[in-house]
């Protein structure tokens, strides 16, 4: 998830849920099951109600997929509901900021997703894979 992409304003269109990828590989979702949150989000989106959209952006090397950047509760309760197309505002990578993990610049806290698109190694820490697999560090929490 994002801090800041619940701010982002943009276009919203409909996209498949099933060409979504979640991005929170290490966060526990499996109350979602049992939510009584996502159960009336679920009945809500099968009476026809508008949710708020996701927050998305392309792929960086699949573009027929995906990953969710804000929105992973209303993602789920789609994939759960009778109904396909998600409402969603498709972030623009140039838009896009990753924060400073190990690409080997010491002066930056950040870099520009759009400046690093052809460094596939460097993509695979940050997202999750088309096929739903990531190659993330288990985060050391104590």
């Amino acid at each position: 998830g994002s801090e800041f992409a619940d701010e982002y304003i943009g276009p919203t269109q409909k996209i498949s849920v099933s060409d979504t990828l979640p991005n929170e590989p290490f966060k526990n979702t499996s109350y979602m099951e049992t939510s009584d949150i996502i159960q009336n989000m679920i009945q809500s989106i099968n009476d026809g109600e508008e949710l708020p959209p996701i927050r998305v952006i392309q792929h960086p090397y699949d573009k027929t997929k995906y990953n969710v950047i804000d929105g992973n509760h209303r993602r789920y309760a789609f994939l759960k509901s009778n109904l396909d197309n998600i409402n969603a505002i498709v972030i623009p990578m140039t838009n896009v900021v990753l924060m400073k993990s190990e690409w080997g610049d010491d002066n930056k806290d950040y870099i520009k997703l759009s400046d690093v698109l052809n460094n596939k190694k460097l993509i695979d820490k940050y997202f999750v894979k088309p096929d739903g697999t990531n190659n993330f560090e288990q985060p050391n929490i104590k």
